[in-house]
């Protein structure tokens, strides 16, 4: 179709051909049948829709196709309707292939009528149906058809050609050569000779042409025409001319429209919105042929809309009416409203016979006939445009013209205030680029083009030292460089995102020991750049180097085994130390980044800034992980690690592995599965933390390595050993990259992995199956693994739990719906200011009030002062810690019904015991830092009571 108002063939044909008896269809040149009728269906037992899109030579025998293929070339080829009959199964069908024109004249369908002639034979009815289809397609496709007789020199118009030159039916002569005389003059007179001579060239010397031209038909309708011919040659002369004249004043228009955008996209670059709003209207006034034009804009809640300005010739020759900024109700205005009403396009065009119109304001132009367009944004009406008193009737067509031009004006708008908002989203990644507690940069071609504070603190160097230089300078040797460069780029060309460690020299000389993690601004090109964060791990190696020796030490002899069990428990107990501190030093301003993270999350951002802010996340959260993991393998290793038997409901686990891993299944395309067998009591006793610690574990592992099929997990009941007991099995199987046998024995060994080797293709520090391996031990449960390399893993373990008294309903495979919360007034008392702000935006951003407070004292003298809902108290501060202020509130009759205020820890000590110590303190509940927003969305439900505590 040459526009997108033209109604589409094979749709607006289905009524026709749906009347017939005969089977009628349209087919494209590939045999696909495009449209088909009743009768068609019956021909061949099937319903007509279900033909749609079958080939048509599929429908008969080899030999039938390959004849009716033959035919159907044949009017591709010469463009003329071909008509034959062919025999099949006892009866004769009379076929009647007609060529069906596109835009450019070309046979783009071919319609196909087919009469069972076996009785009857050919009648006239039948041709006359024929050519009833044939006239209703040039209508539809506005394309009529003519022909010139060189040796009769008469000339024959289709029905479609009169009716575009509005003949009327009584003045139609056929075979008149006044007819060409006729035709010409409706040309404009600086056009017509060069139709006339186009013709007699074609006549007299056998050349086609194919010109487009304006066009006046008899009735004084204003067209653009395209008139095409090409002769027909017999015995070396042209003997017959045919042609085709086709209406293209839509696709003129079209083309109108489009410069009218290119042109209106280059005046956005300079115009404010007042004068670009004008530009457009003035556009669309002259497009449609009107004379007054207009643009509101609709207020937020749907009922208002205010007047931004009048088209340009508006003011200048018709309306001298005041209005710009004025405020409309829509229940009062008058029918141009009708558009916001109807949340539709209306067109009057006979205003004065409306019932409903309302008048026109002292000083509007008098109104004759109008067109209103309303503009949509995420299904709100934004705007209205208006355009009004064309001499001709506004149509369809208009209303596309000003709908098009309205919707480019309100994108440019939106454009604008995006690109305000991408400003201050850029100004919230600088705060969080240089207050990240870790290093933050970007290389490009290896050399530094961003560093933020903390890689100079970390190098000895200052910013203009570092920018615009190689990285090498970093780097103590040439072999740590081109290490780390092959390293790094074939982890992101591999997964995306590469991390290993290194070494660093400073300015001074020093070596330091860093923790890098690269991802890659564009990965499909990475000249673009690629982003790094580094941390300072020399201490951590230090002791972890200590801590080998010690162990090494412990071997040398046996004399030394009591001395050396003493050091070692020292050692292991400066290492809980050290961990304990560091986990509190990490998770701090860890937190800060997380909080600033999700806070940025939130903002309008552009598809590349949230890509760096979830990678962002995605690195702290593995941070996180891989601390907690480290922290758990050190409590076991240490026997320190306490389980907490309490009641829970087993579908909860069911729940928490579909909530944390469906994403990642769908991303990766694999079926994530999980299976509660209905005998399995519906609550149970026992550490439900490190259950779903050791599912989240084995599932994880199991979607790490697996790239196509299916990760499912099972829970079923084992026969009991006693009357109290549960026993359960939980099996995890994957149809992943399976492990060799020989290595099987090694997985559950802590910092172990299968593939050791520089080009391992997954992440992890080993940690996770070690940890499983050891929590179904403490818990007295036994662990057994079947892998076949290359097919899958199965592991099962089996748990023993126990049931609660009076509790043997099974469990639900389901999980509760979560309760909203109100919003509260809460006191945050933090003394770090990233921790402090991050925090309270959160809670802003869930709806709550916050109070800051930088140490316990303050928030005493804020509950002495007024009520609060709830405080998140942090332990480590100045003054006074949260512990010393949580029970100086508990205990300070003064404050009445305040001092059982709920109070939650949140704070970076996630060290066994912690949690105890806070609670008894006087506490209400806990969160470790790095906080998420769920987290602290579900705390906040469970102190106050929205959702029973799990």
């Amino acid at each position: 179709m040459d526009s997108l108002w033209e109604v589409p063939f094979a749709t607006a044909l289905q009524p026709l051909i749906d009347a017939s008896p005969e089977a009628i269809f349209l087919m494209a040149p590939d045999g696909r049948i495009l449209a088909a009728n009743a009768a068609m269906g019956r021909r061949v037992h099937a319903r007509a829709a279900e033909l749609i899109g079958r080939n048509v030579f599929d429908l008969v025998d080899p030999e039938s196709a390959a004849r009716r293929r033959a035919h159907v070339d044949t009017v591709l080829t010469t463009g003329r309707p071909v008509v034959f009959r062919d025999e099949r199964l006892g009866k004769c069908t009379e076929h009647h292939l007609h060529p069906v024109p596109d835009a450019a004249g070309r046979t783009a369908f071919v319609a196909v009528y087919a009469r069972d002639v076996s009785e009857s034979g050919l009648v006239e009815e039948e041709r006359l149906k024929n050519e009833a289809i044939l006239r209703e397609s040039q209508a539809l496709a506005h394309v009529g058809g003519w022909e010139w007789d060189v040796d009769r020199k008469r000339m024959y118009w289709s029905e479609e050609t009169f009716n575009i030159h509005d003949v009327p039916p009584e003045k139609r002569e056929q075979g008149s050569p006044g007819l060409i005389r006729r035709s010409i003059e409706c040309y404009r007179p600086e056009d017509r000779e060069t139709i006339a001579a186009a013709f007699r060239a074609c006549v007299e010397e056998g050349r086609p042409y194919d010109l487009e031209f304006p066009f006046t038909s008899f009735a004084g309708r204003s067209l653009w025409i395209r008139t095409t011919a090409r002769p027909v040659w017999e015995n070396g002369r042209v003997y017959r001319v045919v042609g085709n004249i086709m209406d293209i004043t839509a696709r003129k228009k079209s083309q109108g429209l489009l410069e009218s955008r290119v042109r209106l996209s280059e005046l956005s670059l300079t115009l404010d919105t007042k004068a670009l709003l004008g530009a457009f209207v003035d556009e669309a006034e002259s497009l449609t042929g009107s004379r007054i034009g207009f643009v509101h804009f609709v207020v937020e809640e749907q009922a208002t809309l205010s007047l931004q300005t009048w088209s340009s010739s508006t003011l200048e020759h018709f309306c001298t009416a005041a209005g710009e900024g004025l405020h409309y109700p829509v229940a009062q205005a008058g029918v141009w409203v009708d558009a916001v009403r109807q949340r539709k396009a209306v067109i009057h065009n006979d205003y004065a016979s409306l019932p409903h119109r309302r008048g026109l304001p002292p000083g509007h132009a008098p109104l004759v006939r109008e067109l209103v367009v309303p503009i949509f944004q995420g299904g709100r009406i934004v705007a209205v445009f208006g355009v009004g008193n064309k001499d001709e009737d506004y149509d369809e067509r208009d209303i596309e013209l000003v709908s098009t031009l309205g919707g480019m004006a309100w994108d440019i708008l939106s454009r604008a205030k995006s690109e305000e908002a991408l400003r201050q989203s850029e100004e919230y990644l600088q705060a969080v680029f240089r207050a990240a507690p870790v290093g933050i940069g970007v290389v490009r071609n290896r050399v530094l083009t961003r560093v933020n504070e903390r890689i100079c603190e970390m190098t000895g160097y200052s910013q203009e030292e570092l920018l615009g230089q190689s990285a090498r300078m970093l780097y103590p040797s040439q072999e740590d460089f081109d290490f780390v460069g092959r390293e790094k780029y074939r982890q992101i060309r591999e997964k995306g995102t590469g991390e290993l460690e290194t070494r660093w020299q400073r300015k001074d000389g020093s070596v330091i020991d860093v923790l890098m993690a690269s991802t890659p601004l564009d990965r499909s090109n990475l000249s673009v750049g690629v982003t790094f964060t580094a941390l300072d791990i020399t201490e951590r190696k230090r002791i972890q180097a200590e801590l080998v020796q010690a162990n090494l030490d412990l071997s040398e002899t046996t004399a030394r085994a009591t001395d050396l069990a003493a050091q070692s428990e020292a050692a292991n107990k400066a290492k809980s130390e050290f961990l304990a501190n560091m986990s509190h030093e990490i998770r701090t301003p860890l937190n800060g980044v997380l909080g600033m993270l999700q806070l940025i999350e939130t903002t309008d951002l552009d598809p590349e800034q949230r890509d760096y802010v979830r990678t962002a996340i995605t690195s702290s959260t593995r941070l996180t992980r891989l601390l907690s993991d480290i922290l758990d393998i050190s409590r076991i290793e240490s026997g320190k690690l306490v389980l907490s038997e309490t009641e829970f409901e087993v579908s909860a686990l069911k729940g928490s592995v579909l909530e944390l891993f469906a994403p990642i299944a769908r991303k990766k395309k694999l079926d994530l599965l999980f299976r509660l067998d209905p005998g399995v009591p519906r609550h149970l006793i026992g550490d439900e933390t490190r259950l779903r610690q050791i599912l989240f574990n084995l599932v994880g592992n199991a979607m790490k390595f697996t790239q196509r099929g299916a990760v499912s997990v099972e829970i079923s009941p084992l026969r009991p050993r006693s009357a109290s007991e549960c026993r359960i099995l939980l099996c995890v199987n994957d149809t992943g990259a399976g492990i060799p046998e020989n290595r099987i024995k090694d997985i559950f060994e802590p910092f172990v992995q299968v593939d050791g080797s520089y080009v391992r293709e997954h992440q992890g520090a080993g940690l996770g199956l070690s940890i499983v391996r050891r929590l179904v031990r403490m818990m007295r449960g036994e662990l057994s693994l079947d892998s076949t390399l290359g097919e899958g893993t199965t592991i099962c373990l089996s748990l023993p739990l126990r049931v609660p008294q009076g509790r043997m309903p099974a469990a639900q495979d389901g999980q509760a719906e979560e309760c909203l919360q109100p919003a509260c007034r809460i006191i945050l008392a933090e003394d770090d200011e990233v921790n402090l702000w991050a925090g309270r935006k959160i809670l802003e951003k869930l709806g709550h009030s916050v109070t800051p407070a930088a140490n316990g004292q303050e928030v005493l003298d804020h509950l002495a002062r007024q009520d609060f809902d709830l405080i998140f108290m942090d332990i480590q501060m100045p003054v006074m810690d949260g512990v010393e202020a949580t029970r100086a509130i508990r205990q300070d009759v003064s404050l009445g019904a305040r001092s059982s205020i709920p109070i939650i820890a949140m704070t970076a000590y996630a060290m066994t015991g912690d949690r105890e110590v806070f609670l008894a303190a006087g506490m209400n509940d806990y969160l470790a830092k790095p906080v998420q927003m769920d987290g602290i969305r579900q705390v906040i439900a469970r102190v106050l009571g929205n959702v029973p505590r799990a």
